[in-house]
């Protein structure tokens, strides 16, 4: 990406989308990304508020799971694919359950996805089926 200085790749599907984490002179702090079929990289974005990003999965579909920082610096768990913005898993459950989905890592064919976050304080993977 324009003027950044690291990039790294994390996961490729059966397409050959590559999915990654670059630095660029508007993501200083990194900014999840795709690596197109001809190479180009793309800037997958940012949550509300937030200041870098990370994807830690892509699917044959074309989905991308990962985490990005909102307002006041926690990371939330996102999911994100060419048709849809990038969306806070957070939303997908109910207010006041104690949980904050901090990192998604994985999804299957049945669109669940697994990750990790915090319940009343505490770190605990999850389960997230839609």
């Amino acid at each position: 990406m324009t003027g950044g200085k690291t990039s790294l790749a994390d996961w490729i599907n059966d397409a050959g989308l590559i999915l990654g984490q670059s630095t660029s002179s508007k993501f200083p702090n990194g900014v999840a990304t795709l690596w197109d079929q001809s190479g180009t990289i793309h800037a997958i974005g940012l949550l509300l508020g937030g200041t870098s990003s990370f994807a830690g999965y892509i699917s044959d579909a074309g989905e991308v799971v990962g985490e990005s920082t909102v307002t006041g610096g926690e990371s939330h768990a996102f999911i994100s694919s060419e048709t849809r913005k990038m969306k806070d898993l957070n939303d997908l459950i109910p207010s006041g359950s104690g949980w904050i989905l901090n990192h998604a890592s994985a999804m299957n064919s049945l669109g669940q996805i697994v990750g990790f976050g915090t319940l009343n304080g505490e770190v605990h993977g999850f389960l997230l089926t839609p």
